[in-house]
């Protein structure tokens, strides 16, 4: 185990306490310290070993699983891989613009992606998609009267908003205009109009194709893509399989509505129990006798008109993800807004099914404040991510740092830009709501840190720069220093005396802490602070010139300190630049 408890324990030798008199006021005691002597030799050994190689995730990966106490309830216990997990993220409307809060979950929710493959998990990252719904009746409505066939071929996300927007204040000025779109979406539900079920798909099918190239431009894959009108008829089976359990109510009234009822239940198999018992007849002809409590939950799952909701769909959603995928655990990336909608959801499922406990958690996130534009408020994810490639030009363009050629300059500054897109919303905790800052988030093109491995250069740069810079001088050394990088070469202990390679040292040696704390919190804003911290690391240390052993050993440690960053920025969802 690499890099464990019980490892960092064995480079102690001896243990020593260290008492010295208050300097200023002999009756406050004495001041004592606990001094640890370590094998050198050995921690710098082992800590060179396991960081030397390209692939971390062989290492630091199964270590981080095995070492994780789980007390947080995020990260997935040890297992033997049989059992994905899957992460349920993005999941934008297609009706309506890919706004902030998909873009942050789509951020986070490739993160915690990325982090379970990295300890070794089978993950199913999976989109479910909107496309379903009452809106999609006042759509349908309103491409009839406003819709472009041009326009949608050219920018479908774009046109699909700025017509459903017109939609919707038809229906906001006419209750005829209102019920035409309930009427709609029932047609399309019960797909009694195969006009609108064809133009529902062309819709969809225009939307998605355009939705997957945002995705490549941001690095996030998904393995699935579902959606909520996969499960129309499914959410009718879970509302009557309710039923049969005796946790249906209808409203009450000649609306239709019904609702589960939660919360309130229990199993007593005719026991006396303060509360009304209902006897329900099973399938096997058994009589189970359910009491319902005061403080029961009614949840709607079917609407006054006959429709299933999204509450029903999802329901419906996660019975088909457990028989496909027979998950460990699943995650949903959402908003904190969101969390009723989530409550209710966990509070139906394992009525329905007991292996739904403990398996499902909602991954809240805050929110972000005063996203916008040099143009205005923004509306598309694409606005966003094109202004941070221009700014992303101008800051290259000034600086005398960056020496990117002509064929590359359009592709890098995307990256750059995007990058500093995703440090910037990651520094922060992930549950806290932040106020969007172009200064903050583009100042440097990303996060401002100190180049730690090339020697006399202090400019602040940002993470992909730094780690640029550092594939460059590494690079650079094992041409120029006048040695041969050699991975097999026992390491020099003398030759890492200095404070700033101890410092190195020190950052490398908490990577795989900071993987462990990551992993129980999934909050990307701790990977992100140390990857700051870890590029703190003084320029003084020299290779070239040096004693063939020294320069061997330093070379050494220089290759892995990239090493380190060029995972973080992986796990992160960044792209480390070779070049530029």
């Amino acid at each position: 185990m690499h890099f464990s408890l019980q490892l960092k324990l064995s480079f102690i030798t001896r243990i020593r306490l260290e008492t010295n008199p208050s300097p200023d006021d002999s009756a406050h005691g004495s001041d004592h310290k606990i001094l640890l002597d370590i094998d050198d030799r050995f921690y710098v050994t082992q800590l060179i070993h396991d960081l030397k190689g390209d692939k971390l995730s062989q290492t630091y990966g199964t270590n981080t699983l095995n070492n994780s106490s789980d007390s947080s309830g995020y990260g997935c216990p040890s297992h033997d891989g049989s059992q994905p997990v899957v992460v349920e993220f993005s999941s934008p409307n297609i009706a309506k613009p890919f706004h902030v809060g998909n873009y942050r979950s789509t951020i986070i929710g490739n993160f915690v992606a990325n982090f379970h493959r990295f300890c070794g998990h089978r993950v199913v990252g999976l989109n479910y998609l909107g496309d379903f719904g009452t809106q999609f009746g006042i759509l349908s409505l309103a491409y009839d009267r406003f819709g472009d066939d041009h326009q949608l071929a050219a920018n479908p996300l774009r046109h699909l908003f700025d017509v459903y927007v017109r939609g919707n204040q038809e229906c906001e000025a006419s209750e005829e205009w209102r019920q035409s779109a309930k009427d709609r979406f029932r047609a399309l539900e019960t797909k009694q109009n195969t006009d609108v079920l064809n133009q529902w798909l062309r819709f969809r099918e225009l939307s998605v194709d355009r939705l997957k190239s945002l995705y490549r431009r941001l690095g996030v894959e998904f393995d699935e893509f579902h959606s909520e009108s996969m499960y129309s008829e499914a959410g009718h089976e879970v509302v009557d399989e309710l039923r049969q359990l005796g946790l249906i109510e209808s409203a009450g009234d000649d609306s239709g509505a019904q609702y589960a009822v939660v919360g309130g239940h229990s199993s007593t198999n005719g026991a006396n129990t303060v509360g009304l018992k209902i006897p329900v007849i099973k399938s096997d002809g058994s009589t189970l006798y359910l009491t319902r409590y005061r403080g029961s939950l009614k949840i709607p799952v079917i609407k006054s008109d006959g429709s299933t909701l999204y509450l029903t769909r999802d329901i419906a959603a996660a019975i088909h993800r457990k028989q496909l995928f027979s998950f460990n655990k699943m995650f949903y990336i959402v908003d904190s807004s969101q969390a009723k909608h989530f409550n209710n959801l966990f509070q139906i499922l394992p009525k329905l099914d007991h292996e739904f406990e403990g398996k499902l958690i909602h991954l809240r996130f805050g929110r972000i404040l005063g996203m916008s534009t040099r143009k205005g408020d923004i509306v598309f994810l694409e606005d966003v991510l094109n202004e941070a490639k221009e700014r992303a030009i101008e800051s290259c363009k000034t600086s005398p740092n960056t020496k990117i050629s002509e064929d590359n300059f359009d592709s890098v500054a995307d990256i750059l830009g995007i990058s500093g897109l995703l440090v910037h919303d990651m520094s922060y905790r992930r549950v806290q709501d932040y106020r969007f800052n172009w200064d903050k988030a583009l100042r440097h093109t990303g996060l401002s840190v100190q180049l730690g491995f090339s020697r006399g250069c202090m400019a602040t740069v940002t993470v992909a720069q730094c780690h640029v810079r550092a594939v460059r001088y590494v690079q650079s050394l094992e041409t120029n220093c006048g040695v041969d990088i050699d991975l097999d070469f026992e390491p020099n202990v003398d030759a890492l005396s200095d404070f700033e390679a101890k410092l190195l040292m020190n950052r490398l040696s908490q990577f795989d802490e900071i993987l462990i704390a990551s992993y129980e919190s999934l909050d990307p804003s701790l990977l992100v602070h140390y990857l700051n911290a870890l590029n703190r690391a003084n320029q003084a240390l020299r290779v070239k010139g040096q004693e063939s052993d020294v320069a061997k050993t330093r070379l050494l440690l220089f290759r892995c300190g990239r090493n380190v960053l060029n995972q973080g920025m992986r796990l992160l969802g960044l792209k480390p630049l070779m070049s530029m």
